[in-house]
């Protein structure tokens, strides 16, 4: 019964996920802790089919004209994808020392300042050029992985561009 829920939640958020862009982390996340797994069982759960789910999306979309999105097709994974296994690392061989509710918090406030003030995630994100551009997404890549919140800033990024 338990696989069959888990895999209604998966099913659920990766629908929400495909449809806005977000949804299998920001929402299967708080859903699994909840209902009592905890943050490494959550990531082992969840992460996989996210990054199935973001690369199917990056692939699918062709916009030849515009070069920041064939930029940020074509160094997403080849970036962001080390640093999140980084990430995961950092974070599982931390995870007993570092209490992650303070990060997840400072993150998801700043995540939402950065959407509701557009001005404010113009600063952070809008006028990057494209080797600044690497740094962020190896740093979007570090907070998936230590957070799983990696997506809010993604799409944060990619609204910018």
């Amino acid at each position: 019964m338990e696989s069959i829920i888990l895999l209604i939640i998966v099913i659920i958020f990766s629908f929400v996920q495909s449809i806005i862009g977000i949804g299998l982390l920001l929402f299967g996340t708080p859903t699994l802790l909840v209902l009592g797994y905890t943050f490494i069982e959550t990531l082992n759960i969840l992460l996989l089919p996210s990054i199935a789910i973001s690369f199917l999306q990056v692939i699918s979309f062709k916009n030849k004209k515009n070069d920041k999105i064939i930029f940020y097709q074509n160094n997403f994974f080849i970036i962001c994808i080390p640093s999140l296994i980084l990430g995961l690392l950092i974070m599982s061989n931390s995870y007993e020392f570092i209490n992650f509710n303070y990060i997840v918090s400072m993150l998801l406030l700043l995540s939402a300042i950065s959407r509701l003030s557009i001005k404010f995630s113009n600063i952070i994100f809008g006028q990057l050029n494209n080797s600044v551009s690497k740094i962020v997404f190896f740093i979007i890549g570090i907070i998936h992985g230590i957070t799983n919140l990696g997506g809010s800033f993604l799409s944060l990024y990619v609204s910018a561009i």
